[in-house]
């Protein structure tokens, strides 16, 4: 972990919540599908691409998908959408900067908790980034 990364997830926080938490998600399957064409085609190692873009600091679920499940709820608290599970919604159109800032620190938060599950040893029986996407989604609760 490192001051990049966090600024990494901060950014991710706030693109995944702008783009909304569902399209967010998407682009993960995206990246995803890119890695194994890349993978095919020579042109790049899965752990690379899987650990650096497709769950990286920036498009991991922990970070843009949490960040978007966040910022709907926020959005929602402040009058800002219907409904708090509104996840399809892109932020950005509430006009609402406070609940994208709200996405970067829940980023952040994705990003940190990801990191702690992996140095206490966690990964090794678990997904890490789905707990943490459940831990962050109670939060937000």
């Amino acid at each position: 972990m490192d001051l990049l990364g966090i600024l990494a997830a901060f950014g991710g926080g706030v693109v995944g919540a702008g783009v909304s938490g569902l399209i967010s998600f998407v682009f993960v399957g995206l990246f995803g599908f890119f890695g194994i064409v890349a993978l095919l085609t020579g042109g790049a190692s899965m752990g690379f691409w899987n650990g650096n873009i497709t769950f990286g600091a920036l498009q991991s679920p922990a970070i843009g998908f949490a960040g978007g499940v966040a910022a709907a709820a926020y959005a929602k608290a402040k009058g800002k959408l219907q409904a708090g599970n509104d996840i399809v919604t892109p932020i950005y159109k509430t006009g609402s900067a406070d609940a994208l800032l709200l996405a970067g620190v829940f980023g952040v938060l994705g990003y940190v908790l990801v990191w702690l599950l992996g140095q206490i040893g966690v990964a090794p029986w678990t997904d890490g980034v789905a707990v943490v996407v459940f831990l962050s989604a109670a939060i937000v609760r």
